[in-house]
């Protein structure tokens, strides 16, 4: 969200009020905070303003956070209470800069209530995986199973954390795959500084997942959107271990794109580097680049894309069907979708790599037969 777009938002909402403004792609959108339409938009006739906006939906999860911690309450209502909770912190957050005063407050209040619905009967574990220096903050979630799952590593975009993918992982943990999303550094619960090497990281956590009794270590699977699309296929250049990877908007960001690349991203990339300014913080974040990468990568790889996408121009997968010359590469574009497909995200865009990602496996299971 760009400062001019929340300004516009603020004035729209202040001009005809939050529920003559909002439309039905807007609540695609909104109810990717696990927040459903039909309670969104019971509150919108008394808002108009975004200070009220973040004002209502911080009152809701309060509300349910101190319902969660009451004594008399049953453990399984303690779960749905504070996965409410963290639904709202998330969406009272969602219109709010990176830099705004308020955002690392919400985040962490949206993260502590998560962490809680975990403990309290979520289908997730909250775990610290320690590769090298760093003590990296995963969610683990697992499915009831007999015998070992695949499991996909899955890393959020620029400026989201592993909670908010919530949406992301149901559809793979309810077909039988165990998923582990990951703050990376300079991201979320992840202390220090996001590096330019981010898939040796990544490598211990598929190290990680290999030790685990449960999982088959000959499925494991990479997904990621945005910038996390652009760790999942470094991860697989360097690592043979990945079957298959996945990235949903993956940024080539290179050359020219950097020149297109919106101005409140680049807040994004400097609160996860860390560096003191906007000229370091580019000097920094243009080292990153998928040229001379994709062809490294020999597992599947599919590749989905917005045409009206801003941030991870439509003409980058140019680049990636030229480069991509030892993988077998699948693509999906959708010609309406803008950065990250939300308007599809769980309507088609999930359930259709959902499917690749089964075929595939299958593919590779009879062959290695």
């Amino acid at each position: 969200m760009s400062r001019r777009s929340q300004f516009l938002i603020n004035s729209a909402f202040r001009l005809f009020g939050a529920q003559r403004v909002l439309r039905a792609k807007h609540f695609r959108q909104l109810e990717l905070t696990g927040v459903p339409e039909a309670s969104i938009r019971a509150e919108l006739p008394n808002i108009r303003s975004l200070q009220q906006w973040q004002q209502t939906w911080c009152e809701r999860a309060e509300a349910c956070f101190a319902r969660a911690e009451t004594a008399e309450t049953a453990l399984h209502e303690k779960a749905a209470f504070y996965r409410k909770a963290a639904a709202f912190w998330y969406l009272a957050d969602i219109f709010l800069m990176p830099d705004h005063t308020d955002h690392q407050h919400l985040t962490a209040q949206m993260a502590h209530a998560y962490r809680l619905y975990g403990e309290t009967g979520g289908a997730f574990e909250n775990r610290v995986i320690h590769c090298d220096d760093v003590a990296v903050c995963c969610n683990y979630y697992h499915p009831p199973s007999n015998q070992p799952t695949p499991v996909i590593l899955m890393i959020p975009p620029l400026g989201s954390v592993k909670e908010q993918i919530d949406f992301q992982v149901m559809p793979f943990l309810q077909s039988g795959f165990a998923c582990l999303t990951v703050d990376l550094p300079g991201v979320g619960q992840t202390r220090g500084t996001m590096p330019l090497d981010a898939q040796r990281i990544l490598q211990q956590l598929l190290t990680y997942l290999q030790q685990q009794p449960e999982i088959d270590s000959n499925q494991m699977v990479m997904m990621g959107l945005s910038l996390g699309a652009y760790w999942s296929m470094k991860t697989a250049a360097v690592d043979k271990r990945v079957a298959l990877t996945v990235g949903i908007s993956t940024p080539a960001i290179s050359g020219t794109h950097w020149n297109r690349l919106p101005g409140h991203y680049w807040t994004h990339f400097q609160r996860a580097f860390q560096t003191p300014d906007l000229a370091a913080t580019r000097e920094m974040a243009e080292q990153l680049s998928l040229f001379h990468v994709m062809d490294r990568i020999t597992c599947p790889v599919l590749l989905i894309h917005g045409n009206r996408d801003r941030v991870s121009q439509p003409d980058a997968m140019q680049l990636f069907h030229r480069e991509t010359t030892q993988a077998p590469l699948s693509t999906r574009i959708y010609s309406h979708c803008s950065h990250c497909c939300l308007d599809e995200l769980t309507r088609d865009t999930l359930p259709f790599s959902l499917g690749w990602v089964q075929q595939n496996l299958l593919e590779k299971s009879a062959f290695s037969e």
